[in-house]
This record gives C-alpha cells, structure tokens and sequence, in this order.
C-alpha cells in the first residue's frame, strides 16, 4: 500500500518565536488556521499566539510560569496546524499516518481529521485548564542521557518512590518526572554517576500516575467532544498502539496525562504499516532526530527547524518527497506555487512592505515612490524583495530590486516571473 509520510506532531517545548514570519501570506489555509486557533483561544481566556509565529522579537518569555507555558502550548499548535495545511497546500504532502508527543496529540488528531482545528485548540485549552488546579501537587521533569533501563536503575538507587518514568525518547534518553525535590535527588545522583541531565522548564509532572486527578477532569470535560473518522493511521506513543475506529477520543487524550511515553516505538509502527519516511510537523527538529537514532538512516525531514522561507521548505521536504519535481508524467506547472489574482497579490505584497518597514498603511501606496516617498535604501529593497519572491518561491538573481521602484512594479514582477515559470513548465 502506498501511503504519505509519517507527520510528527512536537509538544510545547518545541516553539520558536518568529517561526512562521517568512511565510506569512504564503498560504491561505495556513493563515486561516492561525486565525482559528486565536479565536478559540481568545474565548478560553488566553491571548492570541499568531503575534509569536510572525515576530521573532515578541517578548515571549520561555519560563515556566503559567501564562507563557500555555502560550507556548497554544503557539505549538498553531505553528504544526499551520504547517500541516501549507504542506499539503503547497506540496500535495497528506500524511499516510501521524504521532505527537505529548501536547502535540491535539494537533496529529487536526491533521488526521479526527477533530477540527477549533476542537483541537478547544480541547488542548481544557487540558491547559486542568493542569491548573490548584490541589495538583508541584512537579517537573528531568531528562537523563541514558536509557530506560539505566533510569529506573538510579531512581531505585536513590530511593525516590514518587519519581518515575516519563518519556523514552530514544535507547539514549530517558525523562522522568516527580516533584521537584526528588528531581534535584536524581540530577545529583546521576551528576555522581556521569550521566548527564537537563531540568526542563516544567511545572508539572507530566506522564506521572499524579497526575490522575487531572487526567479525571479532562475526560469529563472532553466526554461529548465531536470527532470524525481518521483519515489516515493515528499512533499514541503513550499507548503504544493505532487509534481504533471505536476509540474514546477523551480516553485517548487523558491517558497521556498519566502514561509514559514511548517515542522509542514509534519507528517499528510506522515499519509495520509501511510508512518509511517522517516530517516533523511543526518547530524544531527533535522528534526525526530521535527517529533517526532509533533508526539510522530514516528518510525524515524536518522544514521547520529554523524559520524558513517558502524555498527553504521546498529544500528540507527533498529527502522524502525525493526531489523538488513532481511524480512521473505530470506536468512541473501543477507543482508550482499560485499566484494570487491581481488585486489580491497587490494586498499581499503591500501588506509585506508595511510590517517590514514598520509604516502605517496608508502612507505605503502602490504608487509610493520607495525611495523618494519613503525613504528606503537600496540595500533594504534588495531584502524587501528577495522577501517577496521567497513567499511566492520565485526566483530571479538577474533581477535588481532598483528597477522596481514602487509596490505595484514589484507586483508586476511577481505575476511577470509566475507566468514564465508555469510557462516554462507546460510540457511542449
């Protein structure tokens, strides 16, 4: 059976401010989503994220605290929701199965059409709330570079009982969670042992059986959440199985509450269905790089390592889609990206030049002169419209941005360059 790619869904500490801000306007479905996610968050209580996709400067903070741990969360989301729509938009890239690591379920269950955007954002805004009551007792997780086995090992050393294991990422890395103090008992004793170890910025004891009041709550708030048939093969790593069709999607999610995680299973899943490449679905790249320890050599891409271009996203799929052309005997201009109608581009790129400039709209027209009227260099329209042609994934070295002197001339350009390249990709 020929399926898509495996996507890999990351959890919160994968965000990365600024993440999406080469790719603003680049895809409709991409931005409609962002949009949904703030809407249902706003009605939850919470600020809007789409600010911390498309600002690299934001003041988010990374600590701990309750206000910018579930911004991240919510970021997390919008960023992997956004991304899985643009891949499929762009790229024709729909996933033959997908995981996510621990919050990052919320967004696998979106792009496998088990919830809509708006549920996923609503659900994983209940678990948010949830995990702030206040009978909750404190906790935190601590990764340690070893394995499994090495782990529960020192937690038996060490005699902590309320410590225990969270996450198995990889053979090598083991996180465990409990309350704080028993952490620090842990980080020292494996600091005496060699083994290395990172506190994560976490409150809570994620993956830990005390969780289980929470884990309670969510299911009952979860109970009457509406959701579809999978459209493809859904994997928790926490239950170390596919989604049946009959599965209880509140069950689903509150047991991740309470269960550890096993990331190490998820290549063997994928083998067994035949699915032997990955793309991580969001911020960073640590979910294929902890596949490609598990299995060294997996096909895997990860386009959103780093904030990217439209072009750098096309480079980074390379390893999976494997090349930048399309499948045998279709026509290259079906691959190629849509450039908006007239007046719809002209919007788009003026609405680029006024966030990069920083100027109110109504002084950067499309006839504003960039030099003379507003002032711009020719170093910065050389950025200004390398910019526009890395959204549309156009490109043109021959072309020097002085010879476009206004907003309307630069879109001239783009449609003049979108009908050579779809030309140039007609077969004959």
């Amino acid at each position: 059976m020929d399926r898509g790619p495996a996507l890999l869904f990351p959890g919160q500490d994968s965000f990365l401010p600024g993440v999406w801000a080469h790719l603003r306007g680049s895809d409709p479905t991409a931005d409609e989503v962002m949009g949904t996610v703030d809407a249902v968050a706003a009605d939850h209580g919470h600020p809007p994220v789409s600010p911390l996709l498309l600002d690299a400067e934001h003041p988010e903070q990374s600590g701990p605290t309750h206000g910018h741990g579930e911004q991240r969360q919510l970021a997390a989301l919008a960023t992997s929701l956004a991304l899985a729509r643009y891949l499929e938009s762009a790229h024709h890239l729909a996933p033959g199965a997908v995981a996510g690591h621990g919050s990052g379920a919320f967004a696998a269950l979106a792009a496998a059409g088990v919830l809509t955007a708006e549920n996923a954002t609503a659900a994983l805004c209940e678990r948010i709330a949830v995990l702030r009551a206040p009978e909750l007792p404190p906790g935190g997780m601590l990764v340690l570079d070893t394995s499994r086995d090495g782990a529960e090992a020192l937690l038996r050393q060490i005699g902590e009982p309320d410590l225990a294991t969270a996450e198995e990422n990889t053979p090598w890395q083991t996180v465990i969670s409990g309350p704080p103090p028993a952490l620090t008992h842990a980080q020292k004793a494996a600091d005496e042992a060699g083994v290395a170890s990172t506190r994560l910025p976490s409150e809570h004891s994620l993956h830990h059986p005390a969780l289980a009041p929470a884990a309670e709550a969510l299911r009952e708030r979860l109970h009457t959440i509406a959701s579809r048939p999978a459209r493809c093969l859904v994997y928790s790593a926490t239950q170390q199985r596919f989604l049946p069709s009959e599965q209880d999607i509140a069950d689903w999610l509150a047991a991740d509450l309470t269960t550890t995680l096993s990331w190490v299973s998820v290549p063997e899943a994928m083998q067994s269905e035949e699915i032997d490449s990955s793309v991580e679905c969001g911020s960073g790249d640590a979910l294929v790089q902890w596949i490609r320890e598990c299995r060294p050599g997996a096909m895997c891409a990860a386009p959103l390592a780093r904030p990217a271009t439209a072009l750098e996203i096309k480079a980074a799929l390379a390893p999976v889609t494997g090349s930048t052309s399309t499948t045998p005997g279709e026509s290259d201009a079906s691959a190629l990206p849509t450039i908006p109608a007239s007046g719809e581009l002209e919007a788009q790129v003026r609405a680029l030049y006024v966030e990069e400039l920083e100027y109110p709209e109504d002084v950067v027209t499309l006839d504003a002169d960039l030099v003379v009227d507003l002032g711009v260099d020719s170093l910065q329209q050389n950025v200004l419209l390398e910019r526009v042609l890395d959204q549309y994934q156009l490109s043109a070295p021959e072309v020097r941005a002085t010879e476009f002197p206004t907003v309307r001339a630069v879109t001239e350009l783009v449609e003049e360059l979108g009908r050579r390249d779809r030309s140039e990709a007609e077969p004959a």
